[in-house]
């Protein structure tokens, strides 16, 4: 069953309707975005929609929704898209663009942020563990979200604030989804991958569009 899973999984993107079950069985995927499940420096490349939901309860409640495109180089390389404003991370050539699309400028800075995301861990995790900061970090069971079998962890962060996160053991163990509790504020956070395609993404989105003017002075 799981041999099938990973083969219909690797070919698709995940938009299949989701499905909310709790499994019993081998807890293979790390706490994190670090892992021993990689044999690689860095994951294939890929391209991903996140949604992120800021939700106040109550009768007097709101709810703002930010919907971001995320795409990752096979070298690092990555970029964000939030609608207004693109941040551009390129490994090779050591830059950090920040791009406005309101005024159609962009600054860019010397640096990528390209430090190692993919290592080895050893038997307990404790590297991965560690990453989180999390009081009471533990594997609490397995769910199916949109066709994915996903590894829930849980833990309190250092503000108190309960954190639940899911991670894809047949998707390279990345992070598919995550709600978190503030105990600072009356305030529920949730983050949902949407979509995921697997691949070398368009070199388009690691480019600034074509008329942007360079602001030297943010």
């Amino acid at each position: 069953m799981r041999n099938a899973l990973l083969t219909l999984l690797l070919g698709l993107s995940i938009g299949l309707p989701a499905q909310e079950e709790e499994n019993a069985g081998e807890l293979i995927c790390p706490p994190s975005f670090f892992g021993r499940c990689f044999e690689t420096y860095f994951p294939p490349g890929y391209t991903m929609k996140i949604r992120k939901k800021f939700v106040v309860p109550g009768d007097e409640g709101s709810i703002r929704v930010q919907v971001i495109q995320r795409a990752v180089r096979s070298d690092g390389s990555r970029t964000e898209h939030h609608g207004a404003w693109s941040k551009i991370y390129n490994v090779p050539e050591n830059t950090f663009t920040l791009v406005d699309h309101t005024k159609r400028t962009f600054h860019r800075f010397a640096g990528s942020d390209g430090r190692p995301q993919w290592v080895h861990d050893d038997d307990q995790y404790s590297y991965a563990a560690n990453r989180y900061w999390f009081r009471n970090w533990r594997s609490t069971g397995e769910v199916y979200r949109r066709g994915n079998r996903l590894v829930k962890w849980t833990g309190i962060d250092g503000g108190g604030s309960d954190n639940e996160a899911h991670f894809a053991p047949e998707q390279h163990c990345l992070e598919l989804y995550r709600v978190t509790e503030y105990a600072t504020r009356h305030e529920v956070y949730e983050m949902e991958v949407t979509s995921l395609t697997w691949g070398e993404p368009s070199e388009d989105l690691f480019q600034v569009p074509e008329g942007y003017a360079r602001n030297k002075h943010p």
